[in-house]
């Protein structure tokens, strides 16, 4: 009967530097360690002027350590944590914002397994009123004719207008409201209506 005799090697490997005793390195590397995406960057544009009839967009600047493909998912919100849209772009109306209203554009950006997020906000500003037309009731300019000034204006905003009139004649203003009534005081001079 023959003896056979079996060898078994056993590599062990030790990190030490000296009496203090170093982690050993991956021998696989990075490779095998998957981290997390990264953010450097979220903005709204516009950044400004951005009234209740602008398009905003949402523009990142995304990486990945590990060079994985990354999926992005965006959240519009006002506020009131109201969820506006979930795509890049957001199409405003009066119907959904007003001025001063603070809307808010929040990226998640993942590679399948980890992801991160981040948030930009711009605020909406007030758009000022359209006058379309202003005129005065007559031409005629004698004691006791009544004269009224009407306006027609819009507001992009869709807010409630209030109107304020003011009624000169050469540089003196004679009336603030919106029919002016002609009396014996009244000079030849052109009367202008302002709203």
């Amino acid at each position: 009967m023959s003896n056979r005799v079996i060898i078994v090697a056993l590599l062990v490997v030790g990190c030490s530097g000296g009496k203090k005793q170093l982690p050993c390195p991956n021998p696989l590397g990075d490779a095998g360690v998957n981290e997390a995406p990264l953010v450097q960057g979220l903005t709204v544009e516009p950044s400004e002027g951005a009234t209740t009839s602008s398009q905003l967009v949402c523009l990142e600047d995304v990486s990945d350590p590990n060079n994985d493909a990354l999926t992005r998912q965006f959240q519009w919100t006002n506020q009131n944590d109201e969820t506006l849209s979930e795509a890049r772009t957001l199409e405003l109306s009066p119907d959904i914002v007003q001025p001063d209203d603070v809307i808010t554009c929040t990226l998640t950006v993942s590679d399948g397994t980890l992801s991160a997020m981040e948030s930009a906000s711009v605020q909406i500003e007030n758009s000022p009123p359209e006058i379309g037309s202003i005129q005065i009731n007559t031409e005629e300019a004698e004691e006791g004719i009544v004269l009224t000034c009407q306006a027609d204006a819009t507001d992009p905003d869709l807010e409630t207008l209030t109107y304020t009139f003011s009624w000169t004649q050469g540089e003196t203003e004679i009336g603030t409201e919106s029919s002016l009534e002609l009396d014996e005081n009244s000079s030849d001079e052109p009367i202008t209506c302002k709203v």
